[in-house]
């Protein structure tokens, strides 16, 4: 497993807004601020918005665990980061590092999350997801071929509302490309929010691939939910030559 350090001396943020490795002390903060989000994202507005077959505060408790548990196995594998136990962000390596971090445990725990949260079957919110997850993966294909291998990928951010605005989740984000251009590497994510196009523009991120789902849906009568691919190349600091191949494409 590959872990990450933090240089103070060069990260580039205030001395107060430093970022620090999420202890399982931090999970309950951490999955509360995820539950407490939940109708802040389109995408999951569009999941979760088709019939509901029952389940109610229990139905939510499952979930709750679920995403306890997922935010467990994302410190137990130090890939999740925090400030303050405000703001949170999980990164991997390369997107292959998912694939890695599955042990037996990992298993043995995600059969039983996946038959608590099969007693509430949903059949319209199971049909979005996997909606949403064949065109996630048709979109990067399409725009990130192969080189998605070779680059740093932010698979989670999340602000506690009541710490916004305060420049936590700008200094996560600048972690994470600081530790990517160090090697002379992209990153990489996924963005259901198009509020948040703005947001990652600044920090350098543009968006290479947008998808939409819902558009063929009649159980949805909403606008089509807009899904970004967004990217950030490293910066030219290496020189073409010391670079191999898969990582020259870096920006002026």
């Amino acid at each position: 497993m590959e872990t990450h350090s933090v240089d103070r001396a060069t990260l580039n943020t205030n001395e107060d807004v430093i970022p620090e490795r999420m202890r399982y002390g931090h999970i309950a903060c951490a999955a509360d601020a995820s539950m407490a989000n939940l109708t802040d994202d389109p995408l999951v507005v569009y999941i979760s918005d088709g019939p509901q077959e029952g389940g109610g505060g229990l139905l939510r408790a499952v979930q709750k665990s679920a995403n306890s548990y997922a935010w467990w196995r994302e410190v137990e594998h130090e890939v999740a980061w925090t400030i303050h136990g405000d703001s949170f962000i999980i990164f991997h390596s390369t997107r292959d590092d998912k694939e890695r971090m599955k042990t037996p445990l990992d298993k043995i725990l995600r059969f039983l999350v996946s038959r608590l949260i099969g007693m509430f079957p949903e059949q319209e919110t199971s049909k979005r997801h996997a909606e949403f997850a064949s065109k996630r993966e048709a979109a990067i294909s399409a725009s990130l071929g192969d080189e998605v291998h070779n680059m740093v990928y932010i698979d989670n951010l999340i602000t506690m509302r009541e710490a916004r605005g305060r420049g936590y989740a700008s200094a996560l984000v600048h972690m994470v490309t600081e530790l990517a251009d160090k090697e002379g590497r992209g990153a990489w994510l996924v963005s259901s929010n198009i509020a948040n196009e703005r947001f990652y523009n600044s920090l350098g991120f543009t968006t290479v691939e947008r998808f939409t789902v819902g558009e063929n849906n009649p159980a949805w009568d909403k606008p089509p939910v807009p899904i970004d691919i967004m990217t950030r190349k490293p910066p030219c600091e290496i020189s073409v030559a010391e670079k191999p191949p898969a990582l020259t494409n870096c920006s002026a």
